[in-house]
């Protein structure tokens, strides 16, 4: 019957030979241990020999779906800072690799500094501004507490 109690997976490290004894510089010795040793180190799950396989292969499906909406998030989004200075300003961004079209969402996140409150300010995309490589920003009545933003831009 199966052991419920819950245990952390582990680690459980080979026992090094007596007879090891490395020789050369430090980065050296650590490259001799870990070629000899780490690929003997035994990853103990418990619990693993219950599994049965059309649990696995779920585990496996459900690996895949994540990854594959990672890649979906990194494939339409792209993000950054950006730098502020008082008053009213235009901030262009450019993306680091274009989007395939303009249809993208665009979320601002004003950053106070200091961690001190903030007046009361305003932002825009400006019109036509939006393509496949960036946008520009018109950010007004920006306060001296906010002296940079985080930007998201999300394809839909």
């Amino acid at each position: 019957m199966a052991d419920n109690t819950p245990s952390a997976p582990n680690l459980v490290p080979p026992v090094i030979s007596a007879a090891f004894c490395p020789s050369g510089t430090p980065g050296e010795i650590f490259n001799q241990l870990f070629q000899i040793y780490v690929p003997q180190i035994l990853v103990n799950l418990p619990g693993i020999e219950n599994l049965n396989p059309a649990t696995i292969a779920e585990i496996q499906a459900q690996i895949a779906i994540m990854q594959n909406q990672i890649a979906l998030l990194q494939k339409y989004s792209r993000n950054g800072t950006g730098s502020l200075n008082n008053g009213d300003t235009t901030v262009p961004v450019t993306f680091a690799t274009p989007v395939t079209d303009n249809l993208y969402n665009v979320t601002i996140l004003p950053i106070s500094d200091s961690g001190a409150e903030t007046d009361p300010f305003s932002w825009a995309i400006l019109a036509n501004s939006k393509t496949t490589a960036g946008f520009s920003i018109r950010f007004v009545d920006i306060p001296n507490t906010v002296q940079s933003f985080y930007w998201c831009a999300t394809q839909y």
